[in-house]
């Protein structure tokens, strides 16, 4: 909160904003995004001549996904799904583990992009080289569904869907390359859906990932990986989307095929 305001510490400072929350923008019923947004950053306002305003919301979105939230969603933890806090899922110990996808055929609901099909041929969909993106110590635990479509950030084919899955794992998991290709940087509409980078496979097949917490050096834009290199540290909450040709396929079939999920 600002300028010209200091606080005594970081938990005095994030008192303050939950405080102004409740009072300025919770008690007039303000609790998503865009609703604050109409009002802390209204558009074509005389103090927003550059009409940076029209950043705010998708800007706090990946930031708040980046975090765990669904920003489609009103913001009070209550209506959120649970998300793993320090402890509340086994990071495990010893030497993380590269889980290789064995060939077997994913187990997809149907034909469609959104069960997990080719959208060519309506066969499971697949990548050669495959990986799980999360490589965990014995031990260590990753919980994900099929939320495809739930309704969330960013949308696909007309539907308010999230259009990938979600991954919890325990904070500070590494985070790896599921299949060899080209980091690449998101566009602007990309980046505020919250996809950090794209493995791009040069294929048509390009895999996003949500923000993460730590990047390894040398991890940029331009720089090539393979399956299973270190790309950095999680915050406790992957996003991973996958598009082929341009449209979204959904990655849970993929993923529970090399590694099924926790309990």
């Amino acid at each position: 909160l600002g300028p010209g305001i200091e606080y005594s510490s970081e938990t005095a400072a994030i008192a303050a904003a939950a405080s102004t929350l409740r009072r300025l923008y919770f008690a007039e019923g303000l609790v998503t995004l865009p609703a604050i947004a109409a009002k802390w950053a209204p558009l074509g306002v005389a103090n927003d001549p550059t009409d940076l305003n029209q950043h705010w919301t998708p800007g706090v979105s990946a930031y708040y996904s980046a975090l765990g939230g669904d920003p489609s969603r009103p913001i009070q933890l209550a209506t959120q799904d649970p998300v793993p806090a320090c402890g509340a899922l086994s990071a495990g110990s010893g030497r993380p583990v590269v889980v290789p996808w064995s060939g077997r055929p994913p187990a997809t609901a149907g034909p469609g992009m959104s069960e997990g099909g080719d959208p060519v041929t309506g066969l499971p969909a697949a990548i050669g080289g495959f990986v799980f993106p999360l490589a965990l110590a014995p031990g260590g635990a990753a919980r994900y569904g099929d939320d495809f479509e739930e309704v969330g950030a960013p949308g696909c084919y007309g539907q308010a869907w999230r259009c990938g899955t979600r991954l919890a794992s325990a904070p500070g998991t590494v985070v790896v390359a599921a299949a060899a290709g080209v980091l690449r940087s998101p566009s602007a509409d990309e980046g505020a859906t919250g996809v950090a980078f794209w493995i791009d496979r040069g294929d048509g097949d390009r895999l996003g990932y949500g923000p993460l917490a730590r990047y390894e050096p040398g991890v940029g834009p331009g720089v090539g990986v393979r399956p299973g290199q270190p790309l950095g540290a999680g915050p406790g909450v992957l996003d991973l989307v996958w598009e082929r040709r341009g449209a979204r396929i959904n990655p849970f079939p993929l993923l529970h095929a090399t590694r099924p999920a926790d309990g």
